[in-house]
């Protein structure tokens, strides 16, 4: 069986149909070199960049040098995890490339664990598809470059959602506590994880062929864990009368009158849009016509990636909706990185070496935008309009 498969690989790559055919054999094969190329590629890029156009340090890292050398449970704005993790970098390193890679090293665990929850349900190409079409997300590459809590919420959302998933499926003990462990770390980067936990909680109430979990000690274990993970920060907030809170209610825009109800949840839904586009780019192959399908995703496997693509998102904006308060467009950052992966699983489509050849080139065209945009805004612009940029 082994020998058939190699010689069926050796075929492949030797066969004519082109280079593409060639990428996609190889990528069958050795799944980790191909996504270590992904990762140096993206690192270096989006590494060197600010350490190259930055000349200050972003406002956000200048906020996390001041915060986090008082090594505090807790702060008034926002919890202490990614400020510790910049104090951290400033005693190791003392140099500025260092924050920048934190950022993108955050970036790539999460990439790797869409990746791995991928690679179980639609197979190595198609995983490594949904990695292309995450990462056309400015959240990960041009916006990241300015590591604060949206950036390290990033793993612990990707963490959570694959280990649901492997949980669900599997029934076996590690997985719940890792979820546990996600959700409780991800206290520690932003309370913004309420927004992932309440779906995941749903779902568990809901869905027929999940609810039977409640009967078993899996979901039980994932909270014990998450909070005692996230106990000493909460210990905190409970004696300090919960002083962030403060914060992060003042950032959302009161209510102004019924339209609110209905134009502030539209609004942060259509921006979101917007910046999908990218994505939606690199995804287009997957739309062309084909004849060829895959057999249909196992309808548990779709439930499950349909909420973790779309749950926390529909949340957010149905809560939009009740209160009448204002989004903000950087709350997007963890809600999409599912999304590559249920467009894969939605479209069905067989991704043959030419199709993944064309998301492949497509994402190195939008990373180059990218890179180009990067460039315009700090190094062209600002002799041109004279605005004001904090990182010059």
């Amino acid at each position: 069986m082994a020998q058939a498969y190699r010689m069926d690989l050796v075929m492949r790559i030797a066969h004519p149909a082109g280079r593409w055919a060639r990428v996609a054999a190889l990528l069958e094969a050795r799944p980790g070199r191909a996504l270590a190329i992904f990762a140096v590629v993206h690192a270096a890029l989006w590494t060197a960049l600010p350490s190259l156009l930055f000349a200050n340090l972003p406002l956000d890292l200048i906020e996390a040098l001041t915060y986090g050398r008082e090594w505090q449970l807790g702060y008034d704005k926002l919890p202490p995890l990614p400020w510790w993790m910049v104090e951290s970098a400033r005693k190791l390193a003392g140099t500025d490339v260092a924050y920048y890679l934190i950022a993108q090293s955050a970036v790539l665990a999460t990439l790797a664990l869409v990746f791995g929850c991928g690679r179980r349900i639609v197979g190595t190409t198609g995983a490594f598809a949904a990695v292309l079409i995450a990462d056309g997300l400015h959240y990960l590459n041009f916006t990241a470059a300015k590591f604060n809590h949206d950036v390290i919420q990033l793993p612990f959302w990707a963490l959570a959602g694959a280990s649901f998933h492997a949980a669900l499926r599997t029934g076996r003990m590690i997985h719940w506590v890792l979820l546990g462990a996600a959700l409780g770390a991800a206290l520690w980067a932003k309370y913004f994880v309420v927004v992932l936990a309440v779906p995941l909680g749903l779902f568990l109430l809901l869905d027929p062929r999940a609810r039977p979990a409640l009967a078993t000690a899996g979901p039980y274990v994932a909270a014990a864990v998450a909070l005692a993970v996230a106990s000493p920060h909460l210990g905190w907030l409970v004696a300090h009368d919960f002083l962030p809170f403060g914060y992060a209610a003042g950032r959302a825009a009161a209510v102004r009158g019924p339209l609110d109800h209905l134009l502030r949840p539209l609004a942060f839904a259509a921006g979101q849009l917007l910046w999908l586009v990218p994505s939606l780019l690199i995804a287009w192959p997957l739309f062309r016509r084909n004849d060829a399908r895959v057999a249909p995703t196992d309808a548990f496997d779709r439930r499950i990636v349909t909420l973790l693509a779309f749950g926390p998102a529909a949340l957010l904006v149905a809560g939009s909706a009740v209160s009448g308060r204002g989004l903000i467009a950087m709350w997007g950052y963890p809600l999409w990185l599912f999304v590559g992966l249920w467009l894969v699983i939605a479209t069905r489509t067989a991704l043959s070496g030419i199709r993944l050849g064309l998301m492949t080139a497509t994402w190195g065209v939008v990373t180059a935008l990218y890179a180009v945009a990067f460039i315009a805004g700090y190094a062209v612009l600002p002799s041109i309009d004279h605005r004001y940029r904090a990182v010059l």
